[in-house]
């Protein structure tokens, strides 16, 4: 059985193509419109719930507000600003969907700490998509020594 040092060694002298067609992600999500679709729905909630508890409306109906944030978070909202803060909380998406208290709470630091605007740019989104690809190729590439 071989170390790592050995396979540190392999590596260095056995160097990869820098534009390997493996690792290349080039083509445009087929999924990008849900994306974007499912990242509007969000936004509009956030802005509702902000403007409502800026007017100081009963809590009883901006909590109606969280229940449907959190009835719409689904694996389309991992790109959206709102779950990427989610992420930078060191929380999840699976966590804000299952906590309603976690998902306020978040909420409120979303409000203080970010922008919140309507826009929802395919070209951010795709960007996003296109960041985290190659962690979903799911096959590893090896070859043969």
């Amino acid at each position: 059985m071989q170390n790592n040092l050995h396979y540190f060694k392999v590596s260095q002298e056995n160097t990869e193509d820098s534009l390997d067609d493996f690792y290349v992600f080039d083509k445009k999500n087929f999924d990008l419109e849900k994306y974007a679709t499912n990242i509007k729905e969000i936004k509009s909630l956030l802005i509702t719930i902000k403007t409502l508890r800026d007017r100081k409306e009963k809590p009883l109906m901006i909590k109606k507000y969280f229940y449907n944030l959190q009835g719409i978070l689904n694996k389309f909202s991992n790109c959206s600003e709102f779950v990427c803060f989610v992420n930078a909380c060191d929380n999840t998406l699976d966590a804000v969907k299952n906590d309603l208290n976690l998902l306020e709470r978040i909420t409120e630091k979303y409000f203080r700490n970010r922008v919140l605007n309507e826009i929802v740019p395919e070209e951010w989104v795709q960007a996003i998509l296109d960041k985290n690809s190659s962690a979903k190729k799911g096959k590893r590439k090896l070859k043969s020594i």
